[in-house]
């Protein structure tokens, strides 16, 4: 399914809370709003489920954090969703949504049984989190498993969107091996850590794996600064000139 440049997935906050605790400002929840509507746009007429990646570059852009906003306002949008902590070697969701590590993904991968490990959200109906597990010594080939994909299958019979938080594209090439199964991939970007030339690798790495961008998060991004989507945004569209998947 192709996708329209126009509809790629974009957002400004300056807060680094989580909507479950009511640190986000107004601007803030508008902006995740703004980016489940340009997700849901992306796969215009599509009713089946939709497996989005949330990475970035680098450590501390606030990936974790974007994707537990987002998978809570899909789920108050109507939509039953699944967040799933896919950063297997320094995992963060469970500390940030105070639930237990494990049993998680990593206990599910290395075993023949699927049940467990998913935690009911009480804050946020219709939202069920899988914690990473416990660290397992061999992360890229757990998410790139056959298992993983299996796993994955199951899950879409009850959810509508999964949101797989994942580590940063280049540190490990944990986040380049789950692609396969994903749908597509949203690019956490804050202003002041992480600089071009990162972005610009990450985004290499991506397109040569062929992973669809679904789009950027953009954090930290001050209301004065009107000219940081566009800074940025040219990557997007240089993205896909260079051959990047639709």
């Amino acid at each position: 399914m192709k996708n329209r440049s126009k509809s790629s997935a974009s957002a400004v906050s300056s807060d680094k809370g989580l909507i479950f605790t009511d640190e986000l400002s107004f601007a803030a929840l508008e902006a995740y709003k703004l980016l489940r509507t340009n997700i849901m746009f992306s796969f215009p007429g599509d009713e089946s489920c939709r497996v989005v990646g949330i990475s970035s570059s680098v450590r501390g852009e606030g990936k974790s954090t974007t994707a537990c906003n987002l998978a809570y306002v899909l789920s108050q949008a109507g939509k039953k969703t699944l967040l799933i902590d896919g950063d297997l070697r320094l995992p963060s969701v469970f500390t940030k949504l105070s639930v237990k590590q494990s049993p998680g993904l990593s206990n599910l991968l290395v075993s023949k049984s699927a049940a467990g490990g998913i935690i009911s959200c009480k804050s946020a109906p219709g939202l069920d989190i899988l914690p990473s597990g416990d660290c397992p010594p061999n992360p890229s080939e757990l998410l790139s498993s056959e298992r993983m994909g299996q796993l994955l299958d199951a899950f879409k019979s009850s959810y509508e969107y999964i949101v797989v938080d994942l580590p940063p594209i280049s540190d490990v090439t944990d986040a380049l091996a789950i692609s396969k199964f994903l749908d597509g991939i949203v690019m956490v970007v804050r202003n002041g850590v992480v600089d071009k030339s990162e972005l610009a690798d990450a985004l290499r790495q991506l397109r040569l794996c062929s992973v669809r961008l679904l789009g950027f998060a953009f954090r930290d991004a001050a209301e004065s600064k009107k000219g940081y989507g566009k800074k940025y945004g040219k990557y997007y569209k240089d993205y896909y000139s260079a051959g990047g998947k639709k």
